[in-house]
């Protein structure tokens, strides 16, 4: 992981506990996936004014209210902007607990959508 990973590889820790979860860096997007499979859940790298995101699948009217309670909320960077939200890393008032089930309900959301044999793998 590159340096500035490093600071928050608890990130990377967490997605590890969720079955068949992997993570991987991406160069063209010189981001890390977060993934179920072959279905990304996640992404964590730079948006295009530098800041550290992690950009999550959520559903959207409550991303649009967390995008109305939130500073740090933005539409997800270089996603459908409807279905993923992003979250500033290194500037939020999200505790580490928060931003796991933010990961954790992204992951079920796609989960829900796995064919049947992958599901059954789960």
């Amino acid at each position: 992981m590159a340096n500035y990973f490093d600071k928050y590889k608890w990130i990377f820790d967490y997605s590890d506990t969720l079955n068949q979860s992997s993570y991987h860096y991406k160069e063209e997007w010189e981001a890390y996936r977060l993934m179920l499979f072959d279905k990304m859940y996640g992404m964590f790298g730079f948006n295009k004014n530098n800041e550290l995101i992690l950009t999550l699948k959520g559903l959207p009217e409550e991303n649009i209210e967390l995008i109305k309670a939130s500073k740090s909320v933005t539409q997800g960077y270089y996603m459908n902007k409807e279905h993923w939200f992003s979250i500033k890393v290194e500037e939020n008032e999200f505790s580490h607990e928060e931003i796991e089930k933010f990961i954790k309900f992204s992951y079920e959301l796609i989960k829900e959508k796995l064919p049947k044999k992958k599901k059954e793998l789960l």
